[in-house]
């Protein structure tokens, strides 16, 4: 009985095909991988920021609330207001801002020694880069 030689050359072409594939796909997934992290990353710092800002705002909105529970008249309220507290009529106004330049814009109405929040905003300061390449300026 005469055996065959076995023929391994397309078995061994598909083999090699398969693990260059496999290589590539587990290149792709770190790099989607840790782009995800980058993104994650800026998604809590970001979150993190607007609440330091919503903590600064509640704890001056506390502030205005006990100053104006405990004032016996107008003038006392007026000096005891919390640091940084613009009076602009009827209205209090605060601005808090962090280290990105982020702001939290607060603006309390006094109606008979109670208040009521009629603004509360935050907002980022834009800022216009002037190096923007080579792009055409009109």
């Amino acid at each position: 009985m005469k055996q065959e030689p076995i023929r391994t050359g397309w078995l061994s072409l598909i083999v090699m095909v398969v693990v260059v594939c496999l290589a590539v796909l587990g290149v792709l997934s770190l790099v989607t991988a840790r782009a995800m992290l980058a993104t994650a990353q800026k998604q809590a710092d970001y979150v993190q920021q607007t609440y330091e800002l919503e903590m600064l705002g509640q704890q001056w909105l506390s502030q205005v609330e006990t100053v104006c529970s405990e004032a016996s008249s107008e003038e006392e309220l007026l000096a005891e207001l919390p640091e940084g507290t613009r009076v602009d009529g009827d209205l209090l106004r605060y601005v808090a801002q962090n280290s990105d330049e982020r702001q939290l814009s607060i603006a309390v109405q006094l109606e008979d020694r109670q208040i009521r929040v009629v603004e509360w905003r935050q907002v980022r300061q834009w800022q216009e880069t002037e190096n923007i390449g080579q792009l055409w300026k009109g």
